[in-house]
């Protein structure tokens, strides 16, 4: 991830805290009207504008890019299972990776590819994680049943079973 690391040192050496706190927004997701006003309420204040908001720059920081593990201990994800209070996800269903490659889901409109994608954006802390995961719109929203599945993982000669609860 060297680009990313230049990425980093070009924006500390380069840029503005403005600037630096934009970079980090379009590393971590798409620009929306509220960030371009926060941005532009930066720029002013680097200008002797004060803003009202008070808001500080957020510049992109080593630890908001992604760790580089070495190659034996790289961790790979083997299956994903119990998904529950995703979509419409038939219970008890485990979707299987493969070890080496890649893994192709396929399947007919509504058999559930892009809620298992949305799951695993947001379990993996993809860049893009624009849209939410989403309950059964067919059942009454209840408190406290959130969107959970379980990621079996292996690392070196580890394997373990990781859980993760939507927004915890």
């Amino acid at each position: 991830m060297a680009v990313l690391q230049d990425i980093l040192a070009w924006s500390q050496a380069n840029l503005k805290p403005w600037q630096q706190d934009a970079v980090r927004r379009l590393f971590h997701q798409q620009m929306t009207a509220d960030d371009l006003d926060d941005l532009y309420a930066m720029l002013k204040a680097g200008n002797g504008v004060a803003d009202p908001q008070s808001r500080q720059p957020q510049p992109l920081a080593a630890e908001h890019l992604p760790i580089v593990a070495a190659k034996a201990d790289a961790a790979v994800l083997v299956s994903m299972s119990n998904v529950s209070n995703v979509n419409r996800l038939a219970p008890a269903q485990t979707l299987t990776f493969a070890p080496k490659g890649m893994t192709v889901i396929y399947g007919p409109n509504g058999a559930g590819k892009s809620g298992y994608a949305r799951v695993l954006k947001r379990a993996c802390r993809a860049r893009d994680i624009t849209e939410d995961v989403r309950s059964n719109a067919f059942e009454k929203p209840e408190a406290g049943r959130l969107a959970q599945a379980d990621f079996q993982i292996t690392s070196g000669a580890d394997t373990k079973t990781v859980s993760w609860v939507k927004n915890c």
